[in-house]
């Protein structure tokens, strides 16, 4: 009974350093690759290099990642993970729907416009989803994401707030590519500030709520016109 015990506590001690010297060498590699990445560029850079940085031989590097864009990943998924808990959970019952869309995005303007190069380059990398050992763990946390912002919408529908019957997956998806896109135009500016970023996405945000509002009798008066006949009549005759 003893020695086994004694072999059980061996085991677990084994597994807790292998754990530790993985989570040693992740940590090495992503600060290698951040560094290189802001000294060199994201496509000058190799995975030989970083492995020589962080000290590692370039087939154990290839026990952590797949390729280098799965290495984005690997640098932004533990951050990435807990900044989305935080954001969804930073909502309140009281809070319309517009303001806690608005207090799940604040974060995310914060954290990446802390490090505008790298977010630049998982925003651009993330459009190509390839395989790759992180990559299962970007897309649920992307999912995630959502699937708070859908809860939002739930209640907003429940209470009356929005009163559109679409699937609330539908409408929670059409304001997550909202905010992926203005973030992306955000980072694209030379010195991205989150506050001027906010202020943007709120006027974006609106618009989505409201709608541009367009007069029916106006747009009814346009398709009526036989200027717009015309025009539709052109069309025809090119084709």
């Amino acid at each position: 009974m003893a020695m086994q015990l004694a072999r059980t506590t061996k085991r677990t001690k084994e597994i807790g350093l292998r754990e530790r010297s993985k989570m040693e060498n992740q940590d090495k590699i992503v600060m290698a690759a951040r560094k290189l990445f802001a000294d060199l560029g994201y496509e000058a850079t190799t995975l030989r290099q970083i492995a020589a940085d962080a000290g590692l031989g370039l087939g154990t590097l290839f026990n952590y990642i797949g390729d280098k864009r799965d290495l984005i990943y690997l640098i932004f998924n533990s951050e990435m993970e807990s900044l989305t808990e935080r954001a969804l959970a930073a909502t309140r019952p009281w809070q319309s729907f517009s303001a806690k869309i608005l207090t799940i995005t604040e974060p995310h303007y914060r954290f990446f416009g802390n490090d505008p190069l790298l977010s630049r380059i998982l925003l651009s990398e993330i459009l190509t989803h390839t395989p790759g050992i992180h990559l299962e763990q970007y897309l649920g946390i992307r999912s995630r994401l959502i699937r708070g912002i859908q809860d939002v919408v739930e209640d907003a529908q429940q209470c009356g707030e929005i009163q559109s019957t679409e699937d609330p997956n539908i409408i929670a998806r059409s304001v997550f590519f909202a905010i992926s896109a203005a973030l992306r135009w955000w980072l694209a500016s030379p010195d991205p500030e989150w506050r001027a970023g906010m202020r943007d996405f709120e006027k974006f945000l609106n618009i989505q709520i409201e709608g541009l509002k367009i007069s029916q009798e106006n747009s009814l008066a346009q398709t009526d016109s036989p200027n717009n006949n015309d025009r539709a009549s052109v069309g025809k005759l090119k084709k």
